[in-house]
C-alpha cells in the first residue's frame, strides 16, 4: 500500500472547524489539568524526527528482549527514543547478551557501569534484587537513564538521538564541554553504529501495511496533507488501517493479522502510527491526553490528536482517542466489533482535549 498522496482540501481551509461552545468550555478546562500532567512532551521533537521508529517485523532481536523493550518504552520512554534505537544500542553494548562484562567492569545487556546502576536500576520483574544481569530490570533502566540524559543534553544544537547517545557513552559532562558529540573515536563510532543500524531495523517511514486502507473519506471529502513529513506519515500509517479490526489491549503491530493481540485500539493505532514516523507516544489514551500541546478545536490540523472521555473514562482519565484526518473527520479505532474507521469530529459530545504532537 503506497503512502497517500492527497492534495489539500481548499474548501477545509476556508470552513475551519465548528465545535460546540460547551465543548470548547469543557475542552479550555481539561487542557489545564493535561498540561500539568507529568507525561513525555513529543512536541520537541527535531524537525527531521529522530531516527528509527518501529522495529521492523524482520528485525534480528531475540523474542525476549522484545518481550521486555517495548513494555519498558511504554513507561520509560521520551520522543528521542525509538523501539529500533533502543534495540540497537543494546546489541551495540551487549550484542543482547545479559552477562557480557566489559573490559573496564560494565554490566549486563545494557553495560551499566556498577557506580552508575545504583541510581536508575529497579526491581521491575518483582523478583526482591535489582540488578543489571537481569535484562527485565536493565532494560527499562536503560531507557529511563537514556531519557534522563537526553534532558541533560537537550540545549546543546544537533540529532537529539545522536547526542544521547552520545551522552551515554562518553557522559553528559563531555557532551555539554564540546557542545556536541565530543571527538572522541569510540563515542562518534558508537552514535554511528547504533544510529545506522536502529535506521535498518526500523518500518520504513510511511509504510501502510495491507488491507482496504488508504480509504476516502465519505462524501467526496478527502485527507489533508500538512507537507510536514512527520505529520503526514503518521496520518498515513493511520488511515491505512481502515478495515482493520478493534481489540482492547492490542498492540497494532499487525493491524490486518489473523493474530487478534496484535490489532488496533484506540490509543496503540495512535501510537503506531506516529512510531512509523518516529515519534515515541506513551500507550493509553489517558498518557497521550498529556503529550505535546494542546491547541483550541478552531486550530485543529491533520495528526492532531482528539480526546474524549470515552465509554469507560473520566475528564481526568479519558478514556478514548482518535487523529484528525482533515475535512472534519477522524481515524479511530472505536471499540470491540467494530472497524477502524473514518467518524466525523463533530459527532463526539465528550471532547477533553486536542493535542498537537509535533509543532513548528
Amino acid at each position: 500500500m503506497t503512502v497517500l498522496r492527497r492534495r489539500l482540501l481548499l474548501a477545509a481551509i476556508a470552513a475551519p472547524l465548528a465545535v460546540p461552545a460547551a465543548l470548547i468550555v469543557v475542552g479550555a478546562f481539561v487542557v489545564v489539568l493535561a498540561v500539568s500532567g507529568g507525561s513525555v512532551s513529543s512536541a520537541a521533537v527535531p524537525p527531521g524526527g529522530v531516527t528509527g521508529g518501529q522495529l521492523s517485523t524482520d528485525a534480528p532481536v531475540p523474542d525476549e528482549v522484545l518481550a521486555v523493550l517495548r513494555p519498558a518504552l511504554v513507561g520509560n520512554g521520551c520522543p528521542a527514543l525509538t523501539e529500533s534505537l533502543l534495540a540497537a544500542q543494546l546489541f551495540q553494548e551487549s550484542g543482547f547478551n545479559p552477562q557480557a562484562t566489559s573490559p573496564v567492569g560494565a554490566q549486563g545487556i545494557a553495560q551499566f557501569m556498577p557506580g552508575t546502576w545504583p541510581g536508575v536500576g529497579r526491581d521491575e520483574n518483582g523478583n526482591g534484587v535489582a540488578s543489571p544481569w537481569e535484562p527485565e530490570d536493565a532494560i527499562p533502566a536503560a531507557a529511563r537513564y537514556d531519557c534522563a540524559i537526553a534532558k541533560q543534553v537537550a540545549a546543546v544544537p544537533g540529532d537529539a538521538a545522536g547526542l544521547m547517545l552520545a551522552a551515554y557513552n562518553a557522559g553528559p559532562g563531555a557532551v555539554l564541554q564540546f557542545n556536541g558529540i565530543p571527538p572522541f573515536q569510540e563515542t562518534q563510532n558508537y552514535v554511528r553504529a547504533i544510529l545506522d543500524r536502529a535506521a535498518t531495523w526500523a518500518v520504513s517511514p510511511g509504510l501502510v501495511g495491507v488491507g482496504v486502507g488508504p480509504a476516502p473519506l465519505p462524501g467526496g471529502a478527502q485527507i489533508e496533507l500538512t507537507n510536514n513529513p512527520l505529520i503526514d506519515t503518521a496520518v498515513a500509517w493511520a488511515t491505512g488501517q481502515i478495515g482493520s479490526w478493534y481489540h482492547f489491549g492490542g498492540t497494532c503491530t499487525e493491524p490486518f493479522s489473523e493474530v487478534i493481540a496484535k490489532r488496533c485500539d484506540c490509543s496503540s493505532l495512535m501510537q503506531q502510527a506516529y512510531a512509523h514516523a518516529g515519534i515515541a507516544l506513551p500507550r493509553t489514551a489517558a498518557m497521550q491526553s498529556r503529550v505535546g500541546a494542546a491547541v483550541p478545536p478552531a486550530e485543529i490540523q491533520p495528526g492532531d490528536l482528539v480526546v474524549t472521555v470515552g465509554a469507560d473514562g473520566t475528564v481526568a482519565r479519558p478514556g478514548h482517542i482518535a487523529m484528525y484526518v482533515g475535512s472534519g473527520y477522524v481515524v479511530e479505532a472505536p471499540f470491540e466489533g467494530v472497524q477502524v474507521h473514518y467518524f466525523p469530529v463533530r459527532g463526539y459530545h465528550d471532547i477533553v482535549t486536542i493535542r498537537r504532537i509535533v509543532t513548528g
